[in-house]
């Protein structure tokens, strides 16, 4: 982190109730990806961060430096990692207690994981020749899915072709959907290693003219 903030620009401040002035790094100072690299899938590749890599490690391990997180973060247009950054399990079980404990409820993880947080009907199309499937999750009322009854039907199309349709349900607990929101934020993009150099140069042309 601290190779990253050399770059940026200085600027005069006066702190309030302080007759001096002082020279402090302005970190108000910005730069971005340009948007052939964030919309280009040659530039990049996908990635899913483990439990407990933090952006200094996922920068080690594809970068070889650990002052390279910065890339990793404006690749992927995180602002703040306490909140976009995915937190290892144990930490996500103390956020969920902490989050859904209240007066009555003295462990929030363990009602989190017992109660439904949504509701959803889910209809499998099956082309038995091919094997070809799709399947289609959508969110209902929890009356719907009380009165939703599995089913599976078998149809034949206009050209012949045989068509299972299948029909079934599933619930969500509020401790899946915490797991899930957390799990969508493993998935980002990595830089590739080719386009280091070129990013690297413009960052510090920009941020040092600023």
């Amino acid at each position: 982190m601290s190779k990253y903030f050399t770059y940026f620009p200085k600027t005069i401040y006066n702190l309030e109730g302080s007759k001096s002035l002082d020279v402090i790094t302005n970190l108000t100072s910005s730069f971005s990806f340009d948007d052939n690299i964030l919309e280009n899938a040659v530039s990049y590749y996908e990635y899913s961060v483990p439990d407990g890599e933090t952006p200094e490690i996922v920068a080690h391990k594809v970068y070889g430096d650990v002052e390279k997180h910065w890339v990793i973060l404006k690749m992927n247009g995180i602002v703040d990692v306490k909140t976009d950054w995915p937190i290892e399990q144990r930490m996500l079980d103390n956020v969920v207690h902490t989050k859904y404990k209240t007066a009555s409820i003295l462990d929030g993880l363990a009602w989190a994981k017992a109660n439904n947080h949504s509701y959803y009907k889910i209809e499998t199309r099956l082309f038995p020749l091919t094997r070809e499937k799709t399947e289609t999750k959508i969110q209902i009322t929890a009356a719907a899915y009380a009165n939703l009854t599995a089913s599976s039907s078998n149809y034949t199309l206009a050209d012949g072709n045989a068509l299972t349709v299948s029909v079934d349900k599933t619930v969500i607990t509020y401790y899946e959907h915490e797991v899930e929101l957390n799990d969508d934020k493993r998935n980002i993009k990595i830089l590739r290693n080719e386009f280091i150099s070129e990013v690297d140069s413009e960052f510090i042309r920009v941020i040092s003219n600023v």
